[in-house]
């Protein structure tokens, strides 16, 4: 998830090690840091959802309160 990268640093599922990256992209084994806000870490959630078909359109994390609030 490319905004999940932009706020934190790194991907969500980075490890030093391949295989266990791939392990954790296979179980959607990520973390969200302290720091990141709660409405950033909903959006987060639901853009790395396990279910492709339960991600959020493009429209709906445009309309997202992530970008619409503040």
């Amino acid at each position: 998830c490319i905004l999940y990268t932009l706020l934190v640093g790194k991907p969500p599922f980075e490890t030093s090690c391949l295989k266990d990256t791939y392990s954790r992209i296979k179980k959607n084994n990520y973390t969200i840091p302290w720091h990141i806000t709660p409405t950033a870490a909903t959006l987060i959630k639901k853009m790395l959802h396990a279910d492709p078909a339960q991600r959020p359109s493009v429209a709906e994390v445009q309309a997202d309160e992530f970008f619409t609030s503040g």
